[in-house]
């Protein structure tokens, strides 16, 4: 194979086609997003491999759903119940490898996450467009990870989406593409330099697609060195640890100043992961949440009759509309053989009183 690991071809094309393709990627600007207010025509926000707009705004208008990420609490839970009717399912990274979600995000290199993602039909993807055509891992007889044959674009159910990282929270909600949060080399409002995550596009993208309950699993938000920091293995070096430990901590201050806009907007989060070190929103146990979405779901499901429910009403409507044919006519309101009239000051049946000439 000669195709590196995560490696692009598109990015080794020059001349007015690659340069096309970055336009595309990148929007008007590569590190900020376009504010595009209330009143203009929604900007595309979602592509094929091909470049081709996907409008999925509102999709799950009004929904609740449940954003999984991959923290050790996550396998605390009965995870089994996620399959019920009316729950909807987002996991980010490798979380998707715990739980099988209906969508999926991701940031970083293809290469970092399971192709049991990438291949599953079932799963709705969301990455970076500009990782369209990188491949990702598989492992070979030997059980070593080994770049596959086929690029991100080849698997089922991929959606793209162009990123922005300058993070401001009064446009945050709004911008043309969305943000991870801040480059390496720039400071936010808040004097927190560079931190950029999967999280800020996942809360972003939920909202694009009408979700406006939100419960988040597994967001543990805190590492220690030589402990189990995910649900599924994977070892971190100190420095590892330590930077993660410092993206919870701006993570949290920066979705703080975001909280005043999701409220405005009816966007509520929940935090359904105990202990978490993620301290901005309400918490709510796993159990009530799911009572939550239980709640808005049928008690029980009994199909008898449905089919025959257009034919039955149609039979009933024209049997009320011959009984009322056959029914005698009412005399008709206001005719002077059918009213008495009584005058002013007199009672029904005297005679008018005598009106002078």
């Amino acid at each position: 194979m000669d195709t590196p690991l995560g490696k692009t071809n598109m990015d080794d094309q020059r001349g007015e086609h690659g340069d096309d393709q970055r336009r595309l990627r990148h929007a008007r600007e590569h590190h900020v997003g376009f504010a595009v207010g209330r009143y203009l025509q929604p900007p595309p926000m979602l592509f094929t491999r091909d470049g081709h707009n996907v409008f999925l705004g509102d999709m799950y208008r009004g929904a609740a759903a449940f954003l999984i990420a991959g923290g050790p609490s996550l396998r605390s839970h009965d995870l089994g119940r996620l399959e019920e009717p009316g729950v909807l399912t987002c996991a980010l990274n490798n979380a998707g490898s715990v739980v099988r979600p209906r969508l999926w995000v991701s940031v970083d290199d293809p290469g970092n996450f399971c192709d049991v993602i990438w291949r599953d039909p079932g799963i709705v993807k969301f990455v970076p467009l500009c990782h369209m055509e990188k491949h990702f891992a598989v492992r070979n007889e030997q059980d070593e990870l080994m770049a596959s044959e086929e690029v991100v674009g080849d698997m089922p159910g991929v959606f793209g989406f162009r990123r922005n990282e300058v993070f401001a929270a009064e446009r945050w909600l709004y911008e043309s593409t969305l943000n991870w949060g801040n480059h390496s080399e720039v400071v936010d409002a808040y004097g927190n330099k560079g931190s950029r995550s999967v999280m800020y596009v996942a809360l972003r993208l939920l909202f694009y697609l009408g979700v406006r309950r939100l419960y988040l699993l597994g967001c543990d938000f805190r590492m220690e060195y030589g402990k189990q920091n995910y649900a599924f293995e994977q070892g971190r070096t100190r420095a590892s640890v330590r930077g993660n430990n410092e993206s919870y901590r701006i993570l949290n201050v920066r979705l703080a100043h975001l909280k005043p806009y999701f409220d405005h907007e009816g966007y509520e989060v929940y935090n359904c992961t105990p202990g978490s070190g993620l301290t901005v929103f309400p918490f709510l146990s796993y159990e009530d949440a799911l009572a939550e979405i239980r709640g808005r779901m049928p008690a029980k499901v009994v199909t008898e009759g449905m089919y025959e429910r257009l034919r039955r009403e149609k039979k009933a409507r024209e049997s009320q509309e011959a009984r009322e044919a056959e029914a005698p006519e009412a005399a008709p309101s206001g005719r002077e053989s059918d009213v008495e009239t009584a005058w002013p000051g007199t009672r029904s049946g005297d005679k008018p009183p005598e009106i002078a000439g």
